[in-house]
């Protein structure tokens, strides 16, 4: 039996996405500030709050209030050691954020440029609190660049953390890319080093809106997570949502599955 979906069944997974998504959206107006609670949770399953305000000339200030780090620090995480410190700037600068006082915050200089401004405020902040993973482990072995020395070993030969536009006109950040060829679709990589059902589920829209605007004539896309299984099993649910929302869920574990991709 076929497991082919008709496009109107797709797209009444996405419209049940985006209604969970609004639901789970929540305002709070404070002083100085409007917190937005998000649907994104950090490592202690808390949902991920920004604040929104206005400055000069109308620009809007998207910030995290200085939260992420102070809780990093409160876990033992000195950001400050030069590794890390490069790899916090490294983040910032990949999804266009800055620090001053602790606090990481972008701007939207006007209120189109407010969309494509909060997903980068949230990415970013997701792939800090992903930092944690550090503090016990040898900073030289960390996730993301262990799977990009083993896809340079193994010649793969793609781009290291294209950003790529989506049909909504979002460009998204993606680690890897692998061009198409005769005989393999173009091929986008997201490394979770922590693959729970919300990072995982979060990859949804990023990788429908990039099928549909990278998606050719002869050429398809396929997008692909590699999840870090070292410390602990990637969850059934997990694996479940990924393979319901036609991405490839991949255990680092299982390098050939990689390699097939190649």
């Amino acid at each position: 039996m076929s497991n082919t979906r008709s496009t109107a069944d797709v797209q009444n997974l996405l419209d049940t996405m985006f209604d969970f998504y609004k639901a789970n959206y929540s305002i709070n107006q404070l002083k100085q500030a409007s917190e937005i609670v998000t649907p994104f949770t950090n490592h202690l399953n808390d949902r991920i709050a920004i604040y929104v305000e206005y400055v000069n000339d109308n620009k809007i200030k998207i910030s995290d209030d200085g939260v992420t780090l102070d809780e990093l620090s409160m876990m033992g995480l000195d950001y400050e050691v030069p590794t890390r410190n490069k790899i916090l700037t490294d983040i910032l600068k990949n999804y266009q954020l800055y620090l001053e006082n602790d606090v990481i915050y972008t701007i939207a200089k006007s209120r189109s440029q407010f969309p494509q401004k909060k997903l980068n405020l949230i990415q970013g902040l997701l792939s800090i609190y992903d930092m944690l993973f550090t503090v016990k482990e040898n900073v030289g072995s960390l996730f993301k660049e262990e799977v990009f020395e083993f896809l340079f070993d193994h010649d793969f030969g793609g781009t290291v953390e294209p950003k790529l536009t989506g049909a909504s006109g979002i460009v998204h950040s993606v680690d890897y890319s692998l061009g198409a060829t005769k005989k393999r679709p173009q091929v986008l990589f997201k490394f979770l080093n922590s693959p729970n059902f919300n990072d995982v589920a979060a990859q949804q829209y990023v990788s429908d809106d990039l099928k549909k605007g990278l998606n050719k004539p002869r050429i398809s896309v396929q997008y692909v997570i590699i999840g870090n299984d070292t410390k602990k099993k990637i969850p059934q649910n997990s694996l479940v949502a990924s393979e319901d929302m036609g991405i490839d869920l991949i255990p680092w574990s299982e390098k050939e599955k990689i390699l097939s991709l190649k």
